[in-house]
Parts: structure tokens; sequence; C-alpha cells
């Protein structure tokens, strides 16, 4: 366990439903390489945070890594829903491009 994550396990403790430090806890498991733990971790933040629009984008590339395109495509047509409901167009833009590519 590096120090970085280390510290982000620290402050989960106090702030279990933060976004951005659960994300930074992903974030590090890419990062790593642990592209399965990625996507546990990415699809919590989905559960408990759905408005946190990265999460859907990242677990649609780790899910792509490991060849779950079908999967892939659920959560990035999920995202772009949020997205929209929350206004970020690029956001949306960027998980549709991804999405074609899928096809």
């Amino acid at each position: 366990m590096g120090k970085r994550r280390g510290q982000l396990e620290e402050l989960l403790k106090d702030f279990p439903d933060d976004p951005e430090i659960l994300y930074g806890l992903a974030m590090d498991s890419v990062a790593d390489g642990l592209d399965e733990q990625s996507v546990q971790e990415l699809r919590s933040i989905v559960s408990l945070i759905p408005k946190f629009i990265p999460s859907y984008l990242q677990l649609g590339q780790a899910l792509v890594r490991l060849e779950r395109d079908a999967e892939a495509a659920e959560v990035y047509l999920s995202g772009i829903k949020q997205a929209r409901l929350v206004g970020n167009e690029a956001a949306a833009d960027e998980m549709a491009r991804f999405l074609d590519q899928l096809n």
C-alpha cells in the first residue's frame, strides 16, 4: 500500500461518503493496474453518489480493459444520462464517444 493510499484510507474513516476520497482510492487502483478492484470501487461510488460523473467514465474504461464491453456500454449510457441531468454536456459527449468506439 502506497503512502497516498494510506492517507486516503485514513481520511475515509472520517468522511466515508466523500466522493473525492473514494475516487482517489479508485484511481490508485487504476494506477496500480488493479482493474478488478477499481471496478468494485468505482461501482461503489456510482451507487452511493450517482452525480459524481468522473466515476462513470473511469468505470467504463476499466471494464473495457477487462474486455467487458457490454457492461462498459451500460455504464456509459448511465453516465451520459447522469451527466446530462447535472448539466455536464462535455462529460456526456466524451462518454458518448467512448460508447461509439465500442460499437
